[in-house]
């Protein structure tokens, strides 16, 4: 699965911020927790994601606020995972295809960055971070409802 020193990271820019590296989700989200690592244990276990490292999960307001994070971020409300793939594009693609076939029942949202890093919550089923603003997975249904979540940072 995901080590747990991983699980707990906060936001890259916390010593930018005066924070700490590492953040527990508060125990409301606990539920959205579960959800969010079982939907990365199905990618696991279904070979979508390989091998990857998350370098972000729950961030407290403060320090998405210093860090550029969206107001309603899902690092915020739910409980969400920023990662690297260790194959990249590749497995881009292959999240995509889950996204596009079963993101829908586990309510996936699924982002790319800028800097190139994966974004996966269980908030709501939406993509965004492809070309020119569009959805990452090519779709423009679902882009339209990520603006907030897409203007966090990494």
């Amino acid at each position: 699965m995901v080590p747990l020193h991983e699980l707990l990271r906060s936001a890259s820019d916390w010593q930018g911020c005066a924070d700490q590296p590492y953040a527990l989700p508060p125990q409301p989200q606990w539920p959205a927790v579960w959800s969010t690592l079982r939907l990365l244990r199905e990618l696991q276990r279904q070979g979508v994601l390989r091998g990857f490292e998350v370098v972000s999960a729950h961030r407290p307001e403060a320090l998405n606020r210093c860090a550029g994070g969206a107001a309603r971020s899902a690092h915020l409300v739910h409980f969400a995972v920023d990662l690297l793939p260790h194959d990249g594009a590749a497995a881009g693609e292959r999240l995509c295809r889950f996204w596009r076939e079963q993101g829908p029942a586990w309510q996936m949202g699924l982002g790319r960055y800028p800097s190139g890093r994966l974004h996966v919550d269980t908030l709501r089923h939406r993509s965004w971070g492809g070309e020119g603003g569009a959805s990452l997975c090519g779709t423009g249904d679902a882009a339209a409802a990520a603006p907030a979540a897409a203007a966090s940072a990494p």
